[in-house]
């Protein structure tokens, strides 16, 4: 998945993320905080999704993306504690 916009073209904004951590810590705790973890997170984006008639492939693959997100911005060179 490429989510910083993928061959280094963003070198700048993986720099940043990485050299001040409570940007990307900021955005992962609004996306999965420990008052809304993954495994409650889900139900309302699928909920979410039904409501404006997204189709189950689509919903899948956003589950999917979801669930690695963490996992992808490492790939791309963002660095957690």
């Amino acid at each position: 998945m490429d989510i910083l916009g993928g061959s280094g073209k963003h070198k700048w904004l993986i720099k940043a993320l990485n050299e001040d951590k409570t940007i990307i810590t900021e955005i992962l705790s609004e996306l999965i905080s420990v008052e809304l973890p993954l495994v409650k997170s889900m139900p309302i984006i699928v909920e979410k999704m039904e409501k404006y008639k997204f189709g189950w492939k689509l919903l899948k693959e956003v589950c999917g993306n979801f669930k690695n997100l963490k996992r992808d911005l490492e790939s791309e060179g963002v660095l957690f504690d």
